[in-house]
C-alpha cells in the first residue's frame, strides 16, 4: 500500500525507521519545533510526513519503537501525528479509519449544563464563604431538584433557598 498518494486522513500501525528534526516555527502555540519522521508500515511501505512538538526534544516518534499514528496526506505537506486507539470506538484494522467516540447525546450534555448552573448559582449564594463546600454542594443539589421539578411541571413551595 502506497499512503502517499491517498488524500485523506488515515489511522495507521507502524516501526519508526527516521526521525530528524526540520528547524522550527512560531505558530499561534508558541514555538513549535519540526520533524520529518519515516514509518514504515506492516506490509513494508513507507510513509513519511512532518511532526510539530511543542517540545524541542520530542519523544511521540523514537527510532524502532512501534506506533499508532495518523497519516494526513495533503499531497503538498504531509503530517504525521500520534494517535491513541484507547480514544476511540473500534481499533483500527487493515488500515481503515476507525469510527470517532461517540458524541455526547443532546440530554446528557443539557444535564451537564444545568448542574453546572446550580453549582455556580449555590456559590454565588454562598456569598464567599457563608457556606462550607458541603454546603455549597447541598445547595447545588437542591437548586438541581427545584429545577427538575419545574421541568416537570410539578408545583412546590420548597424553594431552595
Amino acid at each position: 500500500m502506497n499512503a502517499q498518494t491517498q488524500t485523506q486522513s488515515q489511522f495507521l500501525k507502524g516501526t519508526v525507521a527516521n526521525v530528524q528534526g526540520n528547524g522550527h516555527f512560531d505558530g499561534n502555540y508558541g514555538r513549535l519545533y519540526k520533524y520529518e519522521v519515516t514509518i514504515t508500515l506492516e506490509d513494508g511501505s513507507e510513509v513519511t510526513g512532518e511532526y510539530s512538538s511543542k517540545s524541542d526534544n520530542q519523544n511521540k516518534f523514537s527510532i524502532n519503537n512501534i506506533v499508532d499514528f495518523e497519516f494526513i496526506n495533503d499531497r503538498q505537506y504531509p503530517k504525521i501525528k500520534p494517535y491513541n486507539p484507547q480514544f476511540v470506538n473500534n481499533t483500527p484494522q487493515n488500515n481503515s479509519t476507525p469510527s470517532a467516540p461517540a458524541a455526547q447525546s443532546e440530554d446528557t450534555r443539557q444535564v451537564s449544563i444545568e448542574l453546572q448552573s446550580c453549582l455556580r448559582s449555590a456559590a454565588l449564594f454562598a456569598n464567599g464563604g457563608a457556606l462550607n463546600t458541603d454546603e455549597v454542594f447541598k445547595a447545588a443539589e437542591e437548586m438541581y431538584a427545584w429545577l427538575q421539578s419545574k421541568k416537570q411541571n410539578k408545583p412546590t413551595n420548597d424553594l431552595p433557598f
